[in-house]
């Protein structure tokens, strides 16, 4: 074969190999852009791969939905000594009905309130009392206290809305009481729900990552659930076995003991 052959063949072979290199740069810039654009995709796999926490944890609604999950924060005192909240994951709130719907998820029991809705809630210092109350009509405030342990619930007039009897900030929203970013107790004092400070793996699958840590000794950590969107409220059963927490996304439950812990 003369050289101008064997060239013009060289030649050829390098656009055949460059025509497919382009091919398959451009099948694969197509097959990566929504894994590069969508947040969601990129933790959905994570998460398949067990690459992030959270594979094995149950999400109880999903975005969008009729449940609110109601944290009541306890004011309490340490073994040191020193003033802390507590955070009880007390109701799911079920707004789907012709009246709000409260589960227990301590006893798994419910019951009604003579309400249609709710957009607002507030709870006595010990965690005992939630008055839940529906001011769209300021003049007429509808309001409703509910003893978290009997479920017993107390109609309250709109002339005078707060309980004056108990103490408590009522005026002011429980969920504005949310835990920090590692000072989320238990009711029992038993762990602490924590959130991993933003590092680069956590904006390439999840933008915040929610972990337990045993009371009193922070070296005890367990990754709990990656997750996208605003960090989530979150708050324990009085027992300490299970922790829930919402965002705009869903809710979401974790079982917690000690032996999980490594």
């Amino acid at each position: 074969m003369s050289g101008v052959s064997r060239g013009h063949l060289d030649r050829s072979t390098q656009r055949r190999f460059r025509r497919i290199f382009l091919i398959v740069a451009a099948v694969a810039l197509l097959l990566l852009t929504p894994l590069i654009l969508n947040g969601d995709l990129r933790l959905d796999l994570a998460h398949r791969g067990n690459l992030v926490p959270g594979s094995d944890i149950e999400q109880l609604a999903g975005a969008g939905n009729d449940m609110s999950l109601i944290v009541v924060p306890i004011k309490a005192i340490s073994a040191t000594g020193r003033e802390e909240r507590r955070f009880h994951a007390a109701f799911l709130a079920d707004s789907a009905g012709d009246r709000v719907s409260l589960r227990s998820l301590d006893t798994d029991r419910s019951v009604q309130l003579p309400l249609q809705e709710f957009d607002f809630y507030s709870a006595s210092d010990d965690g005992a009392h939630v008055l839940f109350q529906d001011t769209r009509i300021p003049e007429e405030i509808e309001g409703v206290l509910v003893h978290v342990e009997t479920l017993e619930t107390t109609a309250m007039p709109s002339s005078a809305p707060w309980p004056s009897s108990i103490p408590g900030d009522w005026e002011t929203g429980a969920w504005e009481v949310s835990p920090g970013s590692c000072d989320g107790v238990s009711p029992n004092a038993m762990f602490i729900a924590c959130f991993q400070n933003p590092k680069l793996a956590t904006y390439i699958a999840g933008d915040w990552e929610i972990r337990a840590l045993v009371y009193g000794d922070s070296d005890q950590v367990l990754p709990i659930y990656r997750g996208t969107g605003l960090r989530p409220w979150a708050g324990w059963t009085k027992d300490g076995s299970r922790l829930y927490f919402e965002n705009e996304e869903g809710i979401w439950m974790a079982s917690v003991s000690l032996d999980m812990f490594s």
